[in-house]
């Protein structure tokens, strides 16, 4: 479902009433590109399995609305396990406009200059 102004979102909640998380495609880009982001799980809820369900969940939905895209996702050291686990590898093309935050980034000053970012940017095909 669309949420909180995403393309498309998955929320995880408890007793159907709370967010305890959500994952989201967070942008569209030309050539049929697009960047999952916005994963928040709620500080008393991380550390429980609620991560991997509501990523799975995510990519789910994206094989009905992203079929044929190439999404791809900013990770941390944290976050880079699970989405390789969805079948993410390191991504070829990173559309321009995805680095945008990047060039103003307090972390950009201390990275070797050959490194364009202080993620690592994974990509999967949406088939």
């Amino acid at each position: 479902e669309s949420f909180s102004g995403y393309p498309l979102g998955a929320i995880a909640h408890i007793a159907m009433s709370e967010v305890v998380g959500f994952n989201a495609v967070i942008q569209e880009y030309p050539n049929y590109t697009c960047e999952i982001g916005g994963l928040y799980i709620a500080p008393q809820f991380r550390g429980v399995g609620i991560t991997w369900p509501l990523k799975a969940e995510l990519w789910r939905l994206m094989q009905v609305d992203y079929t044929g895209w190439r999404a791809i996702t900013f990770t941390n050291p944290t976050s880079q396990p699970i989405n390789r686990k969805l079948g993410f590898e390191e991504a070829t093309v990173i559309p321009e406009e995805a680095l945008a935050l990047c060039a103003s980034c307090s972390k950009k000053s201390k990275l070797p200059a050959d490194q364009i970012c202080c993620d690592v940017i994974l990509e999967h095909h949406v088939n």
